[in-house]
C-alpha cells in the first residue's frame, strides 16, 4: 500500500544519481528540494536490510524537477511480475572429451618414413598421418595375393569335378578330396584378408587386387605389393599429441598419434553436496571462463559420479560442452552456473535501482512533474540482478 505522500508513477533515479542530488539541495530547479537538511543516510546495498520499516519519516521527502531529469538523462525501466531465480554456481575445468578422443596405434610394425601431420594440424577422416616401411605388412600382402590364385584355381577344378562327378567320371574319393582342397583355399584367403581389413586396408582395393590377379594387371598388383604402410586418421579432428619421428622403428604397443574433436569438450564441475538435489542428468549448465569475458558456452550435465570427497562434500559433475571455435582448451579453469527457477512470481525492479535514505529502502517514481522517493518492502534479490519488492504495483517503471 503506498503512502499518502505519493501519486502512481514510474521511474527511478539510481543511488548515484540520487547522491548527486542531495549535493544539490534546494537548487535542483524551482520544483525541486529536499525536505530535510539534516540527518539523511548514505544509501545502502539492495537488501542489505529485508525487515526495515519502510514508512518515510513524518516531514521528509525528496523530489526532484523533470528539468533535471532530462539533463541528467536519466533511464527508467518498468516494475514487471518475475519468478523468483537463483543460480547455482560450479566451479571446475576442461577436460578432453575421452568418447571423441582416438589413440591411433600402428597395427603391424615397421619404420617410420614419412610423417605428414603434426600436433595441431586438423585432419578429416582416412586422411594420411604417416607412412611406415614394414615389411610384416608386405609378407601380408604377398600371402593374400598368392592365395587369391591358389583359390582361383582350386574353386576351378572344384567346379570341374562337379561336372565330371555328376556323369561318374570320376569316383566320389577324386570329387571329396578336390573340394576339401578348395574349401581349405577359400578359408586360408579369407583369414589372409581378414588380417588386412584389421590393418586398415579396404574392401575396394582387396577387390582391385582379387581383379588384377583374374586378369594379370601388372600395375594394381605391383602398386599393392610394397612394404609402405599407411596410416590413417580415423576421424575429423586435430592432432594433440604425436610420438612419431623419422626412421624411427614403431610398435604396435603405443599410441603415435592422438586425435581429439574439440567442438565438444567436458567440463568437470565441483558440486556441493548440498546442492545435489538441484541437479541431475540432463540439467543445462552455461559454462564461462576469464579467459573469454561475456562469453557463455552451452553445455548439459551427463554425468555425476557415484563417490564424493569426503574432506570437501562435493562430487564431480561432467558437463558436455559445445565448443564449436576450439576456445576452451583442456586444463582451462571454468565456472559453470545453473539457473534454478523458484515457484513464486513477484513484482520485480533491476537492483540498481533500489536506494536507501533515511533508513528506509526505496526507489524514485517518475511523474510528469518529476520524480519522488517511495518506500519499498524488499523481498529478495536474485542472481541475474532483480530486486523482488512489495509496495509497487505492474506497469510502473522504475
Amino acid at each position: 500500500m503506498k503512502t499518502k505522500y505519493w501519486k502512481r508513477g514510474a521511474a527511478i533515479l539510481t543511488p548515484a544519481l540520487m547522491l548527486i542530488f542531495l549535493t544539490a539541495g534546494s537548487g535542483c530547479g524551482s520544483g525541486g528540494s529536499v525536505a530535510s537538511e539534516h540527518d539523511h543516510e548514505e544509501p545502502a546495498e539492495a537488501g542489505a536490510h529485508m525487515e526495515d520499516d519502510h514508512t518515510l519519516p513524518e516531514g521528509r521527502h525528496v523530489e526532484v524537477d523533470a528539468g533535471k531529469v532530462r539533463e541528467w538523462g536519466v533511464e527508467t525501466a518498468a516494475v514487471v511480475p518475475r519468478r523468483s531465480r537463483n543460480r547455482l554456481s560450479l566451479t571446475g575445468e576442461i577436460h578432453e572429451n575421452e568418447n571423441t578422443t582416438y589413440r591411433v596405434h600402428a597395427r603391424v610394425s615397421g619404420i617410420a618414413k614419412h610423417v605428414t601431420r603434426d600436433v595441431g594440424d586438423r585432419v578429416s577422416p582416412d586422411q594420411v598421418l604417416c607412412i611406415l616401411s614394414s615389411e610384416e605388412l608386405l609378407r601380408m600382402r604377398t600371402r593374400f595375393t598368392k592365395a587369391v590364385q591358389v583359390f582361383r584355381e582350386a574353386e576351378a577344378d572344384f567346379d570341374r569335378a562337379g561336372r565330371l562327378r555328376k556323369i561318374n567320371a570320376i569316383e566320389a574319393r577324386q570329387f571329396t578330396k578336390r573340394e576339401t582342397v578348395f574349401k581349405a583355399a577359400m578359408a586360408e584367403l579369407f583369414s589372409l584378408e581378414a588380417d588386412l581389413k584389421a590393418v586398415g586396408e579396404k574392401d575396394a582395393l582387396l577387390e582391385s587386387v582379387r581383379k588384377a590377379v583374374f586378369t594379370g594387371d601388372r600395375g594394381v598388383l605391383r602398386a599393392f605389393l610394397t612394404p609402405d604402410y599407411r596410416i590413417l586418421s580415423p576421424v575429423e579432428g586435430r592432432v594433440a599429441a604425436r610420438d612419431i619421428v623419422l626412421g624411427q622403428a614403431v610398435s604396435t604397443d603405443s599410441p603415435i598419434f592422438e586425435i581429439i574433436d574439440p567442438r565438444r569438450v567436458w567440463a568437470v564441475l565441483d558440486l556441493l553436496e548440498r546442492d545435489m538435489a538441484s541437479v541431475k542428468s540432463g540439467t543445462p549448465v552455461k559454462i564461462t571462463s576469464d579467459v573469454y569475458p561475456g562469453v557463455a558456452f552451452s553445455g548439459q550435465v551427463t554425468v555425476m559420479m557415484p563417490r564424493m570427497d569426503r574432506h570437501l562434500r562435493s562430487v564431480k559433475v561432467r558437463v558436455v560442452v559445445n565448443n564449436p571455435d576450439f576456445k576452451l582448451k583442456a586444463g582451462m579453469y571454468v565456472k559453470g552456473a545453473v539457473e534454478l527457477e523458484g515457484g513464486e512470481r513477484m513484482l520485480s525492479v533491476p537492483s540498481t535501482a533500489i536506494t536507501r535514505l533515511f533508513g528506509v529502502n526505496g526507489v524514485f517514481l517518475a511523474e510528469p512533474e518529476g520524480f519522488h522517493f517511495h518506500p519499498v518492502r524488499l523481498k529478495g534479490e536474485d542472481d541475474a540482478g532483480f530486486v523482488f519488492l512489495e509496495g509497487l504495483e505492474a506497469g510502473e517503471k522504475v
